[in-house]
């Protein structure tokens, strides 16, 4: 069984120490999200796990406690985007978040942490050059941190893209 960890939520970021919890425990409670009166008890047992998929935009709260993964195969989907307080005016500094993606690559070995990129097309806060630059210059920063990258491409509609700035 494979374990996508965070796909609702950030637990590295937010919830490490409620998940190893769980791990300790050997199982986790999740209600449906349809329906939340439905609750399903999956085993987290490490014989029946396959691998654990993290996605996170800001593992550093989790990295000094990967010593209790031990038993698990694990790896980490890290989005790492070029943007500063403009657009993630939540997360850590980007130098910060380069230097935890350097670290936890280091911690785990580069072949376990796969980066995302987020690129934003028609924003009125970065033009496409723009983006291109500062997705190439991220890229040149952590080459030798990583194994895998992928490139997602978000095209803003009028809609979205009104909402999405006005949310700012």
């Amino acid at each position: 069984m494979i374990i996508s960890a965070s796909r609702r939520t950030d637990i590295p970021a937010f919830y490490s120490e409620w998940f190893l919890n769980r791990i300790k425990e050997k199982y986790v409670l999740v209600p449906n999200p349809y329906n939340p009166n439905m609750i399903s008890r999956v085993n987290l047992d490490p014989a029946v796990i396959d691998c654990i998929v993290f996605w996170t935009k800001n593992p550093a709260p989790m990295i000094d406690k990967l010593d209790r993964l031990q038993d698990y195969k694990y790896y980490f989907q890290f989005t790492l985007n070029p943007y500063g307080t403009e657009l993630e005016s939540k997360l850590p500094p980007l130098q910060k978040r380069i230097d935890t993606f350097k670290r936890l690559s280091d911690k785990i070995g580069r072949e376990k942490v796969v980066i995302l990129f987020l690129r934003m097309n028609n924003t009125q806060l970065l033009s496409t050059k723009t983006n291109l630059q500062k997705w190439h210059l991220l890229c040149m920063t952590i080459l030798k941190s990583v194994c895998w990258a992928l490139l997602i491409i978000i095209r803003m509609c009028v809609p979205f893209s009104v909402n999405f700035i006005s949310s700012r």
